[in-house]
C-alpha cells in the first residue's frame, strides 16, 4: 500500500503477517497441489528449497505454473497433465540458478562440475548433514550448487560440518585427477571457520575477517595481536577441515561418485532421496 494511506490517522489498525515458517509453506504447498491431478510429491524437500520470504500467494503461483506447463506438454489429451515433483524442483531451480546462460557446457566439462557438486553431496552425507538438493546444469549462470538446510542440528555442529563439506568438490575434484581451485567454495568456508571460531572471542563478531573495510558503522577493529590470533585460528580450522575432506572423500570409493555424477548430468538434479538411494546402490556393487 502507499506509504500516504498508512500514516498515522488514515487506518486506525496495522496489521503485519510474516512469511510462513517451513512447515506452514509444507502445509501451504501440499494444500494447493493436492487439488491438482498429480503423482508423489515430496512436500518436505521441497519446501526447504522455497526462499525465506516465499508467500502463500507465490506458493500458488508456483503450483499454476507448473500445472500449466503439464498442460501444454499434454495438450492432445490434457486429461494425462498432471504435477510431478521433479517438475516443481525444475522451477524453483530457474530463481536458485538464475536465467540460463548462452554459453553451453561440453559433455566433459558438465561431468567434470557434476564430479564436483557429488563431492560435496557425499561428504555431507557421510558427515551426517542433510542435503536437500544438488544441482549441476549445462547452462545457467550458476550452474552447480548443493543446498544444505538445518533442521534441528545445534547451530555449532552444523557449521563444523557445513564447514568440512565446503571441501568435498575439491577432493572429489583429486580424486578424478582434475586441477580444482574452487574460490567461491574457499571464500565461504573462511567465512564460516571465522564465525567458528569468533564464537570463543567476545565482540570478534563486528571484525570481518578477510576485509579491512570499515564502512560498517558497527565496525570494531581488533587489536593487531587479537587479530593475528584469530586469523591463525581459522587458517588451522581451514586446513584441518580440507585434510578431513580429503581423507573421507579417499576411503569412499571412486565408483560410487562416477555413479551418483553420472545420474547428476543425466537428471540435471537430485533430492536427498534420490541421492540417498544411488549411495546406497553404490554400496551393493
Amino acid at each position: 500500500m502507499d506509504y500516504a494511506l498508512l500514516r498515522p490517522g488514515r487506518i486506525g489498525e496495522h496489521i503485519s503477517f510474516n512469511y510462513p515458517t517451513r512447515e506452514g509453506k509444507e502445509e501451504i504447498l501440499r494444500y494447493y497441489a493436492e487439488k491438482k491431478p498429480g503423482g508423489e510429491i515430496d512436500f518436505r524437500s521441497i519446501s526447504y528449497l522455497l526462499s525465506p520470504t516465499t508467500t502463500p500467494a507465490g506458493i500458488e503461483e508456483l503450483v499454476e505454473k507448473v500445472y500449466l506447463n503439464a498442460c501444454m506438454k499434454s495438450i492432445d489429451e490434457p486429461e494425462n497433465a498432471k504435477i510431478e515433483n521433479g517438475d516443481l524442483i525444475e522451477l524453483i531451480i530457474g530463481n536458485i540458478m538464475g536465467t540460463p546462460a548462452d554459453i553451453w557446457l561440453s559433455e566433459k566439462e558438465h561431468f567434470r562440475m557434476a564430479v564436483h557438486e557429488t563431492g560435496h553431496a557425499v561428504l555431507a552425507k557421510l558427515l551426517g548433514l542433510p542435503t536437500q538438493l544438488t544441482i549441476a546444469l549445462k547452462s545457467g549462470y550458476g550452474r552447480g550448487t548443493t543446498v544444505h538446510i538445518n533442521d534441528s542440528m545445534p547451530l555449532r555442529k552444523f557449521d563444523e560440518l557445513l564447514l568440512i563439506t565446503k571441501f568435498g568438490g575439491t577432493a572429489a575434484d583429486g580424486l578424478f585427477g582434475y586441477e580444482s581451485f574452487d574460490e567461491k567454495d574457499r571464500s565461504l568456508a573462511s567465512q564460516i571457520a571465522f564465525k567458528i571460531v569468533a564464537e570463543d572471542y567476545e565482540g570478534a563478531d563486528t571484525y570481518r575477517f578477510g576485509n579491512s573495510s570499515c564502512g560498517d558503522s558497527n565496525f570494531s577493529p581488533l587489536s593487531n595481536d587479537l587479530r593475528v590470533e584469530i586469523e591463525g585460528k581459522v587458517f588451522e580450522l581451514l586446513k584441518s577441515a580440507e585434510e578431513k575432506a580429503r581423507n573421507i572423500i579417499e576411503s569412499y570409493e571412486r565408483e560410487g561418485i562416477d555413479l551418483i555424477a553420472k545420474e547428476l548430468v543425466k537428471r540435471g538434479f537430485l533430492v536427498q532421496r534420490e541421492l540417498d538411494d544411488l549411495m546406497e546402490h553404490g554400496k551393493k556393487r
